[in-house]
C-alpha cells in the first residue's frame, strides 16, 4: 500500500471469519503432536521473521475468536473505523508474539491501550447479540467462498488469499481499480481482510 499511496486512497476493514467455527467459547487445549506439523510452524515463524513478526506459538489453547470479531466490528464503527486496523494488529501481536489468550478481559485491556473505553468494549464482547452478529457475518463470508485467512476483497471483489509479495498487491490494486472503480470521485480501494 505504501508503494501506491499517492495513487489510491486505502480504507482497510477487517471482517469476521472463523477458521474453526465449532471451537467452544473457552477454546480447545492444544495437544502436543496434534495440529499443524512442526515443520509448517517453523516455516511460518521463519517467514514471519522476514517481515518483523515474531511467532512464538506460546498460547496453549486454540481460541474461539467471536469476542475479538465483535470487538473489531465495534471498532470499525467508532471514529470512522480509524483504529480498527491498529486494534487488529495489537490483537495479533498479543496472541502470536506475547502469548496472550484473546478472551474478553484480555481484549478489553488491549483495546484500552488504543484509547477505547475498557468497560464499554467488555460489554460489547460479552453481549450475546454482538457474538451472534459476528457469527452470522463470518458465515456470510464463508458463503462468499472464503476458506482461509487472510482473504482480500478490494472494492467488493474477491482477489486472493494468503501471504503475497508486494508486487502481487500492486498489480491487483491497479487491476481492481480499472475494472471495478469505487463510486467516490477519487481513486480509492477498500480492502477487507
Amino acid at each position: 500500500m505504501r508503494r501506491c499511496q499517492e495513487k489510491f486512497d486505502f480504507v482497510i476493514r477487517w471482517r469476521p471469519f472463523l477458521l474453526r467455527p465449532n471451537v467452544p467459547p473457552e477454546g480447545i487445549p492444544r495437544v502436543p503432536g496434534m495440529g499443524p506439523p512442526k515443520h509448517a510452524m517453523e516455516r511460518v515463524a521463519m517467514v514471519g521473521q522476514t517481515v518483523g513478526l515474531n511467532f512464538t506459538f506460546s498460547v496453549g489453547r486454540t481460541p474461539n475468536t467471536l469476542a475479538a470479531h465483535a470487538l473489531l466490528d465495534y471498532a470499525g464503527n467508532v471514529d470512522g473505523g480509524r483504529k480498527q486496523d491498529a486494534l487488529q494488529e495489537a490483537i495479533f501481536k498479543a496472541f502470536f508474539t506475547d502469548g496472550i489468550y484473546p478472551d474478553a478481559t484480555n481484549l478489553s485491556k488491549i483495546a484500552k491501550d488504543l484509547g477505547f473505553d475498557e468497560q464499554t468494549v467488555y460489554k460489547v464482547m460479552t453481549d450475546q447479540n454482538n457474538l451472534e452478529k459476528a457469527a452470522v457475518e463470518a458465515n456470510h463470508w464463508r458463503g462468499k467462498g472464503v476458506s482461509g485467512v487472510p482473504f482480500y476483497f478490494m472494492n467488493g471483489q474477491a482477489t486472493f488469499s494468503g501471504a503475497q509479495d508486494p508486487d502481487a498487491f500492486v498489480h491487483m490494486f491497479e487491476t481492481i481499480a480499472k475494472k471495478f472503480p469505487h463510486t467516490a470521485p477519487e481513486q480509492s480501494l477498500e480492502l477487507q481482510k
